[in-house]
């Protein structure tokens, strides 16, 4: 090889001149499109393993480990219709409680039946005894209502606040197999046993 072919050979394939002016373009072309095409070329092999991994991978709700479904509240007739009257109503010293009157004043569902809060206006015979405010309980599964007197507003003086039970009908439209009795720390009260409809 002579000495005149060789700086030939050097300023053609040099990075000097024109030369050097289009590599450094094409290497800025090849940049500028790694660039732009990498992330959506690794892109959907990310999507593909997240789902991968989500497909396999069994959900918290099938598992029941994490999201319960709800459950549903269990049906409870609406007690607070109108007013019930008491009915063969007596204590154990033969007080007659007939025509008193029982009102449920409001109704909360809960995943057992319900709660709900009311009075007693009690009556002897039609003269009127006081005004008995309750809490109470219902449960579904047994159609019982449980009721816990809370105070009185006492007329006559001889009344006792009580706990109560009955069965609810089906339709909600009476209260069967009554019983009543004493709450523990209250004034002694005297047994008795009632029924209501409405």
């Amino acid at each position: 090889m002579d000495d005149h072919t060789t700086p030939s050979r050097r300023r053609r394939f040099g990075l000097n001149g024109p030369g050097a002016t289009i590599a450094a373009s094409l290497i800025a072309g090849i940049s500028a499109v790694l660039a732009a095409t990498l992330p959506n070329v690794f892109a959907p092999r990310h999507e593909l393993t997240a789902t991968a991994v989500a497909v396999a991978a069994p959900s918290a709700t099938a598992t029941g480990s994490a999201e319960l479904a709800p459950i549903p509240t269990p049906y409870v007739p609406n007690l607070t219709h109108g007013a019930f009257t008491l009915c063969a109503s007596t204590d154990a010293e033969g007080t007659d409680f007939t025509d008193s009157v029982l009102k449920f004043t409001s109704q909360q569902p809960t995943q057992e039946g319900a709660v709900l809060a009311g009075f007693f206006e009690w009556r002897d015979r039609n003269a009127f005894l006081g005004r008995e405010h309750f809490t109470a309980t219902y449960v579904a599964s047994s159609k019982h209502l449980f009721i816990e007197g809370k105070t009185i507003e006492n007329v006559s003086g001889t009344l006792a606040v009580g706990s109560f039970s009955a069965k609810v009908s089906d339709d909600g439209r009476r209260l069967t197999e009554g019983t009543w009795g004493s709450t523990p720390g209250e004034l002694h009260g005297v047994p008795g046993q009632w029924e209501a409809r409405r």
